[in-house]
């Protein structure tokens, strides 16, 4: 191939990533490469890396043997068995009913899939493309997952592959096409869970791999997948949970005086913020932080505000963004502080008992809940990047107003292996602080050197915060003053080092200003948005559609039929699209979670059926389950939407009572006697579950 005809391809093929894939054009365009494309007399491609050719002239053939060789077998992603109580409890019930009737009927499963089909298929290493077309040949898998650790092969390829061509048999085939890009494997993982979840996280058991290049790199990233994988479910929230939260919002906004967010427009405040999470390290940085308080805006995340304020601080902004257990700590704070003139920056699903405390509040929306569709005006109500933990929330906030300088206290994200997990004087170390259930086994880089131990959650914040800081680009610069995990794009700091000159006219004026520059979310527009009429023939709408297609005697006869309902609760990606189906959209996102759950559990035995023979009979069962869930989903909704005013009583611990109790969220449970029922669903007794579990991580 010619210059000019590489030329003539890359351009092409630019232009097709400008079509399909617009957010990776600037990535390319940023990428400084490390590696050179050279070709040989016989015009055979291959990459210099470090100066040695990495194919050494057999870019071709390998790819070619690798392709016959994936053919033939390969890796699977194979997930453990489905357990009771690691589910909301509509799905472990489905889980309990589908076993027992399976065995009541004698149906035996096989411990490794029998069907090779496969809803994915992950490729690590994008090498020059060469083995591209024969894979999606080879598989019929519905969604492709590129990986690589860097972008280098990717940018080479655009000059000998025609990535057009590829991307055009994709859409003609209805298939799905990814890219993760990442430096460690953990990051390469929690980026593969990221794009499970969007996609279809039921299928992924059984889920093929092919691997061009660093087999090291792919068995790492496999390993962390397959612990991480098992994780990804839960992040989808559940019907119990979304109902909570639909009455959190009825009730935070019905008044038609509440005030909402509105992410403003060409405004830059040149004033430091101090972002404040409550880490260990936090302690530390106290004093420095009390000495500058008057120089620099405060914003308080989560559990940092009571050592704040038991140290003399008062955060001008405070960031919530949980409906469960956010009661017990803003009380706690509350008991000895007066919270009323700091503003709270909460999201609209926030436990509404909380809201006395203060003074001044600001609701924001989460575009991957229930309420969005159905209360948000407009995206711009939304903070951008608002989890999966609060101080990616109060990021977000501090980049949206535009502060130029942000320093990080107290966002450790993670500990140092000396048993200290928070801040000394946060509510984890209290008297009635319900234990930790959290594992701290992710190694990352330390700030200031040295290893820090993360938990996953911590993970997935720390894989958001760069994204966060990456997307704002040179907007703002960014300075991470706590002991904790290193945060790329951001300056580690030393605070001898710094000095903050006196806020001409002082910072409230600041702080005032950008409180009354936020909308009201007025009575009409709560009238407009919670129509119960419509709410509850969308309820009824939607279940129809999910049911009808397993009436038929065919259903579920193919693994085909589980995959296709999942489309159901897969709407088109993009904030404002959501917005424009309100309806429909909020019933989707209020069944996603449950459903989801339960069809990977469903897919999990589809694909371990010993015999073929008994298919009929399982499709049967599963048929007769999912529909029964349908109908029992349908008339919760319908219960409790139809009377939305009834906010669940808080008990003296802080914890929700009975009628508002979320199986699948430990933290609503209070104080569970050890021989009662654990109220995950397992069965089993509090002490020979969660209550075992909680001895565990205190031990």
């Amino acid at each position: 191939m010619t210059t000019k005809n590489r030329k003539r391809l890359k351009a092409q093929n630019l232009k097709a990533i400008q079509k399909y894939l617009p957010p990776l054009v600037d990535v390319l365009k940023r990428h400084a490469l490390a590696s050179k494309l050279v070709f040989d007399k016989n015009g055979e491609a291959d990459v210099l890396v470090n100066g040695a050719p990495f194919y050494n002239g057999r870019a071709s053939a390998l790819a070619a043997e690798q392709v016959e060789a994936f053919k033939k077998g390969g890796h699977v992603v194979v997930l453990p068995k489905p357990k009771p109580g690691t589910f909301d409890e509509h799905t472990n019930r489905f889980l309990q009913t589908l076993e027992r009737r399976t065995a009541e009927e004698g149906i035996r499963f096989t411990q490794m899939p029998e069907n090779p089909e496969s809803h994915y298929l992950i490729v690590f290493g994008i090498g020059l493309g060469y083995h591209i077309d024969a894979l999606l040949d080879a598989s019929d898998a519905e969604t492709v997952i590129l990986v690589d650790q860097t972008l280098d092969f990717f940018c080479h390829s655009l000059e000998v592959y025609d990535w057009k061509k590829f991307f055009d048999s994709m859409t003609s085939r209805n298939r799905t096409l990814h890219f993760a890009f990442g430096e460690s494997p953990k990051e390469l993982s929690l980026k593969l869970c990221d794009l499970v979840v969007d996609s279809n996280p039921s299928s992924v058991d059984g889920t093929r791999v092919f691997i061009h290049g660093d087999e090291a790199l792919a068995a790492q990233v496999l390993e962390s997948f397959y612990d991480d994988a098992g994780m990804v479910l839960s992040y989808l929230g559940y019907f119990n949970d979304e109902i909570i939260m639909l009455r959190n919002v009825y009730n935070t906004l019905k008044s038609g005086n509440s005030k909402i967010y509105q992410r403003p427009k060409d405004r830059k405040i040149d004033v430091p913020v101090f972002l404040v999470a409550s880490g260990p390290s936090l302690d530390e940085s106290i004093p420095f932080i009390r000495d500058n308080a008057d120089k620099a805006i405060i914003i308080s995340n989560g559990s940092a505000l009571r050592p704040l304020l038991v140290n003399g601080i008062v955060p001008d902004f405070h960031i919530e963004i949980e409906n469960v257990f956010v009661y017990p700590l803003v009380s706690l704070a509350a008991e000895d502080f007066d919270l009323s003139k700091i503003c709270l920056i909460a999201s609209s699903t926030v436990d509404p008992h909380i809201l006395e405390f203060f003074d001044d509040v600001i609701f924001f929306f989460r575009s991957s809940l229930s309420p969005y569709p159905l209360f948000c005006e407009s995206e711009r109500n939304c903070l951008l990047y608002s989890g999966p933990t609060v101080v990616n929330a109060g990021l977000s906030f501090a980049q949206e107003m535009r502060f130029q300088e942000i320093y990080f206290f107290g966002v450790d994200l993670g500990t140092r292996g000396t048993g200290l997990h928070h801040s000394k004087d946060t509510y984890h170390y209290s008297e009635s602080a319900i234990p930790e259930n959290k594992s701290y086994n992710i190694p990352q880089p330390g700030n200031f050197g040295g290893e820090v131990y993360s938990a996953l959650d911590f993970a997935f914040t720390l894989m958001n915060m760069v994204a966060q800081i990456s997307r704002f680009g040179g907007e703002a610069k960014y300075f991470n003053c706590s002991d904790g995990v290193f945060i790329k794009g951001t300056l580690p700091q030393m605070v001898d080092l710094l000095s903050f000159l006196e806020v001409m006219g002082g910072k409230k004026k600041i702080v005032d200003e950008i409180i009354d520059a936020f909308p009201v979310y007025t009575k009409t527009m709560f009238d407009k948005a919670w129509n119960k009429n419509r709410i509850i023939a969308s309820i009824n709408g939607f279940a129809d559609r999910l049911v009808k297609p397993l009436n038929g005697p065919a259903a579920f006869q193919d693994r085909a039929d589980l995959i296709q309902m999942t489309r159901f609760f897969r709407p088109k990606i993009g904030k404002e699209w959501l917005l424009k189906d309100r309806f429909d959209n909020m019933v989707r996102q209020l069944f996603r979670g449950t459903f989801l759950n339960l069809l990977s559990v469903a897919e999990f035995f589809a694909q371990r059926l010993s015999t073929p023979d008994r298919q009929p009979a399982f499709a049967s069962i599963v048929q007769e389950e999912i529909t029964a869930c349908a109908e029992r989903l349908r008339g919760l909704a319908t219960e409790f939407l139809s009377d939305p005013t009834v906010v669940p009583m808080i008990t003296n611990e802080g914890a929700i009572e009975a009628d508002g109790v979320i199986p699948e969220v430990t933290a609503s449970w209070g104080k569970v006697p050890r021989n009662a029922p654990c109220p995950c669903g397992s069965g089993k007794k509090y002490k020979k579950c969660h209550g075992a579990i909680s001895v565990l991580s205190r031990g």
